[in-house]
Protein backbone atom coordinates (compact mmCIF):
# COMPACT_ATOMS: atom_id res chain seq x y z
CA UNK A 1 0.00 0.00 0.00
CA UNK A 2 2.70 2.26 0.41
CA UNK A 3 4.31 1.94 -3.21
CA UNK A 4 0.90 3.30 -5.28
CA UNK A 5 0.84 6.78 -2.07
CA UNK A 6 4.61 6.97 -2.71
CA UNK A 7 4.24 6.94 -6.43
CA UNK A 8 1.06 9.46 -5.67
CA UNK A 9 2.99 11.89 -4.32
CA UNK A 10 5.74 11.19 -6.70
CA UNK A 11 3.69 12.32 -9.41
CA UNK A 12 1.57 15.42 -7.58
CA UNK A 13 5.31 16.56 -6.95
CA UNK A 14 6.57 16.20 -10.91
CA UNK A 15 3.34 17.70 -12.60
CA UNK A 16 4.05 21.27 -11.86
CA UNK A 17 7.99 21.01 -13.13
CA UNK A 18 6.66 18.94 -16.04
CA UNK A 19 4.62 22.06 -16.74
CA UNK A 20 7.26 24.04 -16.96
CA UNK A 21 9.30 21.94 -19.13
CA UNK A 22 7.25 22.61 -22.25
CA UNK A 23 8.12 26.41 -21.38
CA UNK A 24 11.42 26.30 -20.05
CA UNK A 25 12.81 29.33 -19.07
CA UNK A 26 10.81 31.32 -21.55
CA UNK A 27 8.55 33.44 -18.96
CA UNK A 28 6.97 36.35 -21.17
CA UNK A 29 3.40 38.43 -21.67
CA UNK A 30 1.86 35.24 -21.70
CA UNK A 31 2.21 33.83 -18.45
CA UNK A 32 0.28 36.96 -17.74
CA UNK A 33 -2.90 36.53 -19.98
CA UNK A 34 -5.13 34.23 -18.24
CA UNK A 35 -8.39 35.75 -17.36
CA UNK A 36 -11.11 38.10 -18.08
CA UNK A 37 -10.93 40.82 -19.99
CA UNK A 38 -12.67 43.53 -21.15
CA UNK A 39 -10.93 45.11 -24.48
CA UNK A 40 -11.00 48.68 -25.01
CA UNK A 41 -9.53 51.34 -27.63
CA UNK A 42 -7.50 53.88 -27.34
CA UNK A 43 -10.43 56.58 -26.21
CA UNK A 44 -11.88 53.18 -23.42
CA UNK A 45 -14.71 52.19 -25.85
CA UNK A 46 -15.44 48.67 -25.16
CA UNK A 47 -14.33 46.53 -28.25
CA UNK A 48 -15.16 43.40 -26.49
CA UNK A 49 -14.26 40.70 -24.21
CA UNK A 50 -11.56 37.86 -24.04
CA UNK A 51 -11.78 35.00 -21.99
CA UNK A 52 -8.14 33.18 -21.48
CA UNK A 53 -7.88 30.14 -19.51
CA UNK A 54 -4.72 27.72 -19.40
CA UNK A 55 -5.02 24.45 -20.17
CA UNK A 56 -2.76 20.95 -21.39
CA UNK A 57 -0.96 21.58 -17.60
CA UNK A 58 0.46 25.10 -18.75
CA UNK A 59 1.83 24.65 -21.80
CA UNK A 60 -1.18 26.06 -23.71
CA UNK A 61 -3.68 28.89 -23.74
CA UNK A 62 -6.90 28.98 -24.68
CA UNK A 63 -8.77 32.53 -25.67
CA UNK A 64 -12.58 33.28 -26.35
CA UNK A 65 -13.16 36.26 -27.95
CA UNK A 66 -16.44 37.84 -28.04
CA UNK A 67 -16.68 41.65 -30.09
CA UNK A 68 -19.29 43.84 -30.01
CA UNK A 69 -19.54 43.80 -33.45
CA UNK A 70 -20.69 39.83 -33.45
CA UNK A 71 -17.53 38.38 -34.48
CA UNK A 72 -16.50 35.63 -32.54
CA UNK A 73 -12.95 34.32 -32.48
CA UNK A 74 -10.98 31.44 -31.10
CA UNK A 75 -7.13 31.46 -30.16
CA UNK A 76 -4.96 28.15 -28.83
CA UNK A 77 -1.74 29.61 -27.81
CA UNK A 78 1.41 26.56 -26.95
CA UNK A 79 4.39 26.34 -26.15
CA UNK A 80 7.21 23.91 -27.02
CA UNK A 81 10.78 24.02 -27.04
CA UNK A 82 10.80 27.75 -26.09
CA UNK A 83 8.87 28.75 -28.94
CA UNK A 84 5.22 30.20 -29.08
CA UNK A 85 2.67 29.12 -31.67
CA UNK A 86 -0.53 30.72 -32.02
CA UNK A 87 -3.69 29.60 -34.28
CA UNK A 88 -6.80 31.81 -34.64
CA UNK A 89 -9.85 31.53 -36.33
CA UNK A 90 -12.88 33.60 -36.26
CA UNK A 91 -16.70 33.94 -37.23
CA UNK A 92 -15.52 35.68 -40.67
CA UNK A 93 -13.43 32.53 -42.10
CA UNK A 94 -9.84 34.11 -41.09
CA UNK A 95 -7.87 31.52 -39.85
CA UNK A 96 -4.07 32.33 -38.96
CA UNK A 97 -0.92 29.97 -38.12
CA UNK A 98 1.74 31.78 -36.46
CA UNK A 99 4.85 31.59 -34.70
CA UNK A 100 6.05 33.82 -31.98
CA UNK A 101 8.85 35.01 -29.79
CA UNK A 102 9.85 37.44 -26.92
CA UNK A 103 11.43 40.46 -27.92
CA UNK A 104 12.17 43.89 -26.11
CA UNK A 105 9.83 42.73 -23.02
CA UNK A 106 6.88 42.38 -25.69
CA UNK A 107 5.62 38.80 -27.19
CA UNK A 108 5.51 39.12 -30.91
CA UNK A 109 3.71 36.43 -33.61
CA UNK A 110 4.85 36.13 -37.30
CA UNK A 111 2.77 34.75 -40.46
CA UNK A 112 1.09 34.99 -43.48
CA UNK A 113 -1.81 34.51 -44.94
CA UNK A 114 -2.75 33.07 -48.53
CA UNK A 115 -5.34 35.51 -50.34
CA UNK A 116 -6.18 35.72 -53.81
CA UNK A 117 -4.90 39.20 -53.66
CA UNK A 118 -1.33 37.57 -52.76
CA UNK A 119 0.37 36.88 -49.27
CA UNK A 120 -0.36 38.89 -46.42
CA UNK A 121 2.65 39.13 -43.55
CA UNK A 122 0.71 39.68 -40.11
CA UNK A 123 2.37 40.48 -36.92
CA UNK A 124 0.60 40.89 -33.60
CA UNK A 125 2.87 41.97 -30.41
CA UNK A 126 1.39 41.66 -27.32
CA UNK A 127 3.04 43.97 -24.34
CA UNK A 128 3.02 44.39 -20.70
CA UNK A 129 1.88 47.08 -19.24
CA UNK A 130 3.06 46.52 -15.48
CA UNK A 131 2.32 50.16 -13.86
CA UNK A 132 -1.14 49.98 -15.73
CA UNK A 133 -2.32 46.66 -15.14
CA UNK A 134 -2.66 46.18 -19.02
CA UNK A 135 -1.79 44.36 -21.70
CA UNK A 136 -1.72 45.96 -25.01
CA UNK A 137 -2.03 44.25 -28.61
CA UNK A 138 -1.45 45.75 -31.92
CA UNK A 139 -2.21 43.68 -34.42
CA UNK A 140 -0.82 45.02 -38.10
CA UNK A 141 -0.37 43.49 -41.50
CA UNK A 142 2.00 43.85 -44.34
CA UNK A 143 0.45 43.37 -48.09
CA UNK A 144 4.50 44.05 -49.34
CA UNK A 145 6.61 41.69 -47.65
CA UNK A 146 6.99 43.57 -44.45
CA UNK A 147 8.02 47.41 -45.94
CA UNK A 148 5.13 48.92 -44.93
CA UNK A 149 2.51 47.77 -42.02
CA UNK A 150 -0.96 49.15 -41.39
CA UNK A 151 -3.28 48.40 -38.07
CA UNK A 152 -5.46 46.09 -38.15
CA UNK A 153 -6.76 46.04 -34.57
CA UNK A 154 -5.28 47.76 -31.55
CA UNK A 155 -6.53 47.55 -28.23
CA UNK A 156 -5.70 47.34 -24.50
CA UNK A 157 -6.94 44.32 -22.49
CA UNK A 158 -7.93 45.57 -18.54
CA UNK A 159 -9.07 42.62 -16.48
CA UNK A 160 -12.40 42.56 -15.21
CA UNK A 161 -13.17 43.42 -12.21
CA UNK A 162 -14.99 40.50 -10.02
CA UNK A 163 -16.94 40.65 -7.77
Amino acid sequence: MRFPLAALMLLIVLLPASALACRGEVTTVMDYLPGNWEVVDGQGNILGYSEIREGAGGCALRERWEGQDGLEGEALFTVSDGRWRLVWSDSDGLVLNLSGQPEDGNMVFTGTQSTEDGEILHRIAYELLFELGEIHQLWEYSMDGGRNWEVFFAAWYVREIEY
